[in-house]
């Protein structure tokens, strides 16, 4: 799966993909954040449920934070936020590329979600053809009905 995009934060490197976000703790500032214990967390797209966006600016560092659907996350203070696995912290310098990485997991989230709406209804010619033999011994219609969707469905 290629990526789409690659960007560095303090505390962590986000990667997206078409399908996915991963987070990878890299670096002096992962490390401190997460205490050594880094890892990889691949976060499907569909499963995103919001994205809590804090701008960077000179005196404070910006995060871009992961609500996934069955996990509690660690909302609200910028301590809290430092811990939590589905958030990366950026600087000032970092922040227009996070701008960017939200607004493209955000169209691929509405993508997914649009993808999600369509049902994909295939019904075979027989299971058609059944259900129409059972309509006609139940006396719901005609022989004659059944004889013309019978020749609709095989083509004839």
């Amino acid at each position: 799966m290629e990526n789409l995009l690659e960007i560095k934060g303090y505390t962590g490197q986000l990667t997206v993909t078409e399908r996915k976000v991963i987070i990878r703790r890299k670096g002096l500032g992962g490390f401190l954040a997460r205490g050594g214990m880094a890892g990889d967390k691949e976060i499907p797209i569909k499963s995103i449920t919001a994205i809590e966006f804090r701008n960077a600016n000179l005196l404070t560092n910006g995060r871009i934070q992961f609500s996934i659907h069955g996990e509690a996350g660690h909302k609200g203070s910028a301590v809290s936020a430092v811990n939590d696995e589905n958030t990366i912290i950026f600087t000032k310098s970092q922040h227009e590329s996070f701008v960017k990485a939200k607004a493209l997991i955000e169209d691929l989230m509405q993508k997914a979600e649009q993808h999600a709406g369509v049902v994909v209804n295939q019904v075979s010619s027989a299971d058609e053809l059944k259900k129409f033999a059972e309509l006609k011994n139940q006396g719901l219609i005609t022989e004659e009905e059944y004889n013309k969707k019978k020749k609709d469905l095989l083509g004839l």
